[in-house]
């Protein structure tokens, strides 16, 4: 992964731009399998997913998305031509069976662009969302830095629970039903805030606080990777890569804070939600004492 130490040449970075969204990136583009030469490109895609909702609607955007989608099935169709080689997940989408049909390029393409926006932007902005969490509470970062290794798994499940990168999920009913008293009839789409339910008081002891050491172990689990047939697949992937992350994040740079007097802004989309700009700042000339005391 990313070494932290290596960000800049400076003491200042971007935590987005130049740590988080590099991490995700790399390893679901590694996933993938997608080529080195499409890296760039990939980048740009994962970027379009973090546009507000007016944007998605212009179309520019939509223009960008169809190119994608195309992009994506042309190297479907490339990736069978070459025949079954390799083990990453576009091979093995490619050429996998079920009854003796395969998936279309389009659809191989739809389910890649899902995997990107799944596995990569969600991951990123959790990596983020907490970072804001911990700067932002000045005491309970202290008591992080205390106990780095013992409180990295729960300042993760904390993160998640208190600002998660998902503010819900839409869902379609399946047959006529309601929630309270407020009916809904079959094909009704409801839009299910996931992170309501993350700051019930019924089940979490002061929800609106940000609180490092809770017990995971003896509290109900958080929903920010969703509940039974909708449970994320991906979510061990992505507590490893924020455990790794944050643990070195603030492991190896001395002194790592907000930027004084620096301006954030939150990404304007209805579903994710992440601090689109989050500059930090550490202490270069400690860093650089303690490389040379090794």
């Amino acid at each position: 992964m990313r070494d932290p130490a290596g960000l800049a040449a400076g003491d200042t970075f971007e935590l987005g731009a130049d740590f988080a969204r590099p991490i995700t990136e790399g390893h679901v583009a590694e996933l993938l399998g997608i080529p080195e030469s499409e890296r760039e490109r990939f980048s740009h895609l994962s970027g379009l997913f973090e546009r507000s909702t007016a944007d998605r609607d212009s179309r520019e955007f939509i223009a960008q998305m169809d190119q994608w989608q195309r992009q994506l099935a042309a190297m479907v169709a490339q990736r069978r031509a070459g025949g079954e080689v390799g083990d990453d997940l576009i091979t093995t989408l490619c050429f996998a069976e079920a009854d003796g049909d395969r998936l279309t390029e389009l659809e191989v393409a739809s389910l890649i662009r899902a995997m990107i926006r799944a596995g990569n932007t969600t991951t990123a902005a959790t990596i983020i969302n907490t970072v804001h969490a911990l700067e932002t509470h000045p005491d309970q970062k202290r008591r992080y830095l205390a106990d780095i290794d013992g409180l990295t798994v729960a300042l993760i499940h904390e993160g998640l629970r208190y600002d998660g990168p998902v503010l819900g999920l839409w869902r379609r009913c399946a047959r006529d039903t309601s929630v309270g008293d407020y009916p809904l009839r079959e094909g009704d789409r409801v839009f299910t805030v996931h992170a309501a339910a993350n700051h019930d008081p019924a089940v979490f002891d002061r929800p609106d606080e940000f609180v490092v050491d809770r017990d995971w172990n003896a509290l109900p689990a958080h929903l920010s990777f969703g509940h039974g047939i909708h449970h994320c697949i991906g979510m061990n992937l992505a507590l490893l890569e924020c455990e790794v992350g944050l643990a070195a994040l603030y492991r190896r740079l001395p002194g790592l804070r907000s930027r004084p007097g620096a301006t954030t802004t939150q990404a304007p989309g209805p579903v994710v939600r992440s601090w689109l700009g989050l500059p930090m700042q550490y202490d270069r000339d400690a860093l650089d004492g303690a490389r040379a005391a090794r």
